[in-house]
């Protein structure tokens, strides 16, 4: 799997300039609008797009077919897949969190409520990602959009219904600074809800390729 995840990484490397010049551009946006709320969320969906790039790159060239050809199981083959797609939104997560510590230096920081928010828009996006995989490994790329589109606005609208229903609620409203503990749940909150996703999401794609006539 090494081998695997390193030629998926090389490949990554080769975006670094225009994905560079896209971050400066927003960054820079985002001091003229005095927010760097969307320049983190944007980092995070970034690093999820880098795997259904490189998956689209694989899938051009018949990769997956090729690599069974050698002594590389299917397993491998997919746990090599979920990995770069942790890695990448790892990563993302990763500069969306040093961006929100150099949004702390601002006067127009948020305080403890982008943090959460940060969380929260890492499982989103790895939500919405594993979900797709299946698809991905089974119809390809381009039918797996659809099904990332249609994901992302399913959570969205449920994400607006739950907070427009329980609007006038203690519990949506998280008035004034959450504590440490209140931070800490919620963080836990969502790493199990990674793990959960990602381990099931693994199980599916798993039996999906080994049916799969390549």
């Amino acid at each position: 799997m090494k081998g695997l995840l390193m030629k998926d990484l090389y490949l990554v490397s080769n975006f670094k300039k225009q994905y560079g010049l896209l971050l400066l551009f927003i960054g820079g946006w985002s001091i003229f609008t005095q927010s760097f709320s969307f320049l983190a969320m944007y980092t995070i969906l970034l690093g999820g797009m880098m795997t259904f790039s490189i998956m689209s790159m694989d899938e051009a060239v018949h990769f997956n077919r090729y690599a069974l050809t050698m002594p590389v199981s299917v397993r491998t083959l997919v746990k090599e897949k979920y990995a770069l797609t942790c890695l990448c939104i790892a990563g993302g997560s990763l500069l969306a969190l040093v961006i929100e510590m150099i949004a702390m230096l601002t006067p127009w920081n948020e305080g403890a409520m982008e943090w959460i928010m940060l969380a929260v828009l890492s499982t989103f996006f790895l939500t919405a990602y594993t979900v797709s995989l299946p698809v991905v490994l089974k119809y390809g790329v381009e039918k797996a959009r659809y099904i990332y589109m249609g994901v992302m606005l399913a959570m969205g609208a449920a994400v607006f219904g739950v907070a427009y229903l329980a609007k006038n609620t203690p519990v949506m409203m998280l008035e004034g600074t959450p504590s440490v503990a209140t931070i800490m749940i919620i963080f836990g909150i969502m790493l199990l809800i990674d793990v959960v996703m990602v381990g099931a999401s693994y199980r599916i794609s798993l039996w999906v390729v080994r049916g799969k006539e390549w």
